[in-house]
């Protein structure tokens, strides 16, 4: 199990990604990934679906932050 997690470290490293863990209400984050069109009511009880909007988002803000440059 170590090598598989270094493995994937290192991939996400060469990639530029790092993973970030937050704290964050997990009903508000639903319910805000709803309300912009990022999940549907459906999906906002899965973690796999609200992991992947959230993704999305912030991908979405860094881009437009870059385009403001």
């Amino acid at each position: 199990m170590g090598a598989d997690r270094q493995r994937r470290y290192r991939r996400r490293q060469a990639e530029g990604l790092r993973v970030v863990a937050i704290e964050i209400d997990e009903a508000a984050l639903g319910d805000l990934l709803v309300d912009i069109g990022l999940l549907s009511l459906a999906e906002a009880d899965d973690l796999d679906n609200i992991r992947a909007a959230l993704q999305q988002l912030v991908a979405d803000m860094a881009i437009a932050n870059l385009e403001l440059e």
